[in-house]
């Protein structure tokens, strides 16, 4: 079994004997999980030791649009590791705070940690649809309260629905007149459709994609959600389904609508790019405003979450090369320091059974260091010097300005939601050190002796040395950036059609030299029309070194 096929198969065969383990031992249960989700992030960090990227895994041998097919390179495993360690702390957090220690936990979090792996990898649009449904309903199950009102859960129910009869339908009209869906093909046949179909299926699955990444006006069942949902499952929420839900949007843009070039205006005025980077920026601000009066902490990280997604969805739209390292920094920053004041949040939650910050003042003086990690992860999120995410705004920012008056508008406006942010965040991190005044009503409700817990310190500590290592040594990261970013985005059709054209052609030993002459003709088409400036066109391809695994 190819290493990448184990990303996806391995934690569905545990989930699947997870239920018979655990009618037997529920401790047994909690470890395997656990076990598995520790094993493949260890696999992930070894294969990154590895030259042997990209690699094609054709399955079954059958060649587009017949075959299925899983694109790996630096970047992939890189996001599969983070999400797996993402699942894991999740898990490991649940089962030491958590009220309630079912199976079904961990049943469900290492389905979507497989769904997660899939939708990453994947370079067909219909198993990237089930994929990310079988996140979405995963992330449904575990939002679910054992107590309280459900109106969170049952909007996210119905905004899922939507999302997921739009994208469906946009990937029938899509296939009905592209006849496969394999990415690559289709960006090489995108330029022969016809304009409804482009601008139906198109616009139908970005919808879909939009609600996934809680884009304002879709968002609105969000903060309600993470209210209800444990802090552990808060984290996967944003960390994973939403990041997961824009990763794939940008793969979706970038080799399918090769940066919506070939889409006709809206409404004649605008652009495509240039509408959805409008709506990012209506999302960046509205959701840093909603922060700074938010009362409930887990309200409060879902409306950051909504802007960080903005921020994210205004760099898909930019296109450019380093908008586009942009997204990859901002997701890995934002579920670094998000996972991070998750974790802070469900420990003062698991303690004083509120998430009304205001109602923690003081209990930083019970353990100091819930303060210096809530503000680790405030740093993270706003972006100061040497945190993974200063890098990520930095690298927007320069991308942003390459765009003339759009670019400009678009740092004028992160600048100002970064100020907002920072201030709703800083409240926090201060009324937990605050220690005039009067008593905290949950005074005493939070020991000292909770930072000297294993759990406590292991989870902490393994966020801070991540963040540290991506703030400290971002050129680590950066070169698995750049090289995705060519790869994708090459001189012509992405090197992701040449390579796994080559690579098949290397397995049965034979070209179809139309397909190729196809990529390369519509590689050549008009892909800056649509971009809100056309610098930066041609990035050379790098796909040296493909292989192709079974």
């Amino acid at each position: 079994m190819n290493t990448a096929v184990a990303f996806i198969a391995a934690p569905l065969a545990v989930a699947f004997l997870l239920p018979l383990l655990g009618s037997r031992s529920s401790w047994g249960s909690r470890a395997a999980a656990l076990l598995t989700l520790l094993a493949l992030a260890a696999v992930g960090l070894l294969m990154l030791l590895s030259p042997a990227f990209p690699q094609v895994v054709v399955i079954g041998g059958w060649r587009a649009p017949f075959g299925i097919s899983l694109y790996v390179d630096a970047l992939s495993v890189m996001l599969v590791v983070l999400f797996d360690l993402l699942a894991l702390f999740a898990l490991w957090f649940q089962h030491q705070h958590g009220q309630e220690k079912p199976v079904s936990f961990d049943v469900l979090v290492l389905v979507l940690s497989a769904a997660a792996a899939g939708a990453v990898f994947t370079q067909d649009l219909f198993n990237l649809f089930v994929f990310l449904e079988i996140t979405t309903v995963a992330a449904l199950a575990l939002s679910a309260p054992q107590t309280g009102s459900p109106r969170g859960v049952i909007r996210y129910w119905l905004f899922g629905s939507v999302a997921s009869a739009s994208m469906l339908l946009g990937i029938a009209i899509l296939y009905s007149g592209a006849g496969t869906l394999n990415l690559v093909e289709l960006g090489s046949r995108w330029g022969h459709l016809t304009p409804p179909v482009r601008w139906l299926s198109g616009v139908m699955i970005l919808l879909g994609f939009l609600v996934k990444m809680e884009i304002v006006p879709f968002h609105v069942w969000a903060p309600s959600t993470y209210r209800a949902a444990p802090s552990s499952v808060g984290l996967l929420l944003s960390g994973v389904v939403t990041g997961l839900a824009a990763f794939s949007a940008w793969k979706f843009f970038a080799l399918v609508l090769r940066g919506g070039a070939s889409l006709p205006p809206v409404s004649g005025v605008f652009s495509f790019s240039q509408a959805l980077f409008g709506l990012g920026a209506l999302t960046l601000i509205l959701g840093a405003l909603a922060m700074l009066a938010e009362k409930d902490a887990k309200k409060l990280l879902a409306f950051s979450t909504i802007s960080q997604m903005g921020l994210v969805l205004m760099a898909i739209a930019l296109g450019n090369p380093r908008a586009v390292r942009a997204v990859f920094f901002l997701l890995f920053a934002h579920a670094l320091g998000k996972g991070l004041l998750f974790f802070v949040t469900g420990l003062v939650v698991s303690r004083t059974h509120t998430s009304e910050w205001r109602s923690w003042r003081g209990l930083g003086a019970a353990s100091p260091s819930l303060v210096w990690f809530w503000f680790l992860g405030t740093a993270t999120i706003i972006g100061l010097p040497l945190f993974p995410g200063f890098w990520g705004k930095l690298t927007f920012i320069g991308g942003a300005l390459e765009m003339g008056l759009w670019g400009r508008v678009g740092v004028t406006l992160l600048i100002l939601a970064t100020v907002c942010e920072s201030v709703a965040l800083l409240r926090v991190g201060h009324a937990l050190w605050e220690r005039e005044g009067e008593p905290s009503p949950h005074e005493g409700k939070l020991p000292t002796r909770v930072s000297g817990r294993f759990s406590y310190w292991a989870g902490a500590l393994a966020f801070t040395a991540a963040i540290l290592w991506m703030g400290l040594w971002p050129a680590v990261f950066s070169r698995a950036f750049v090289t995705a970013q060519q790869a994708y985005a090459g001189d012509g059709a992405p090197s992701v059609v040449r390579t796994s054209t080559d690579a098949f052609a290397q397995r049965s030993g034979h070209h179809s030299r139309r397909d190729g002459h196809h990529s390369r003709r519509d590689g050549h088409h008009s892909r800056r029309d649509g971009r809100i400036s056309h610098r930066d066109g041609n990035v050379p391809s790098r796909h040296d070194n493909v292989s192709q695994g079974r």
